[in-house]
């Protein structure tokens, strides 16, 4: 078998000879991005939390009144942590603000704030009136739709937060099922946020989910905010 395929090397012609040579130095080239680039997400050891910090959650909102009655009591009893939820009405048409107030009534960690009119970038300035009312150095951004989520979560992030740290990113995935479609969903979340984190360890630009991201809100201020990119069609904080 190994004559046979000495045989057939030497009567390769230069165009056959290039196909291969092109092919097993992607094959290489590959092999180099998975262990040293992407690869490396998997020998970082764990690293042993330290002290916790406060932490403000923003919630930006428009008609969720039924997303705030299911959710909004399991946020507000997570108890291992010291934190506070920042909500901002986007000029609802339901009873979502009524909601709201019910609730801040019964807890001091929920603080509220609302737009009083439609403006044309209301999503963005919510999260500006958001961010400016938090009381804490930390920021995370949570949507109203937020209910899978284990209750040391924010206790883990909130012990990460190191000096020396401006944004603290943490993995999230949609909430396994039985069907075949969240299933890819799941597979597809993982593989790019493992993506997301080679890029943060190789110290490239990256992409990551920012419902779970911490990050001082100082930061937000000193680039200006949305500033310069106020007529996006979207609020998403990548834009800062």
């Amino acid at each position: 078998m190994l004559e046979s395929f000495l045989i057939a090397a030497l009567n390769m012609h230069f165009a056959e000879w290039a196909m291969t040579g092109a092919f097993v130095l992607l094959f290489l080239i590959r092999v180099v991005y998975l262990v040293f680039f992407t690869g490396r997400v998997a020998f970082q050891k764990k690293q042993a939390g330290g002290e916790q910090k406060p932490v403000s959650l923003l919630m930006t909102l428009r008609n969720e009144e039924d997303c705030l009655r299911k959710n909004m009591p399991r946020l507000l009893s997570m108890n291992n942590v010291d934190f506070e939820v920042v909500a901002v009405d986007d000029f609802s048409h339901d009873n979502s603000l009524t909601v709201l107030g019910a609730f801040c009534a019964n807890s001091p960690r929920l603080k509220v704030s609302s737009l009083n009119q439609e403006t044309r970038y209301s999503e963005k300035l919510a999260q500006n009136v958001a961010l400016k009312a938090a009381q804490n150095e930390w920021v995370m951004v949570v949507p109203p739709s937020i209910n899978q989520f284990n209750e040391h979560w924010l206790a883990a992030v909130s012990k990460n937060l190191d000096e020396g740290k401006d944004l603290v990113v943490s993995y999230s995935n949609v909430q396994s099922g039985k069907d075949f479609i969240r299933l890819l969903f799941r597979v597809e979340y993982f593989f790019q946020q493992v993506k997301s984190f080679g890029f943060i360890l190789n110290g490239l630009p990256y992409v990551i989910t920012e419902d779970n991201a911490a990050f001082r809100k100082k930061k937000y201020f000193e680039v200006g905010g949305f500033r310069g990119k106020i007529a996006e069609p979207f609020a998403n904080l990548e834009l800062v």
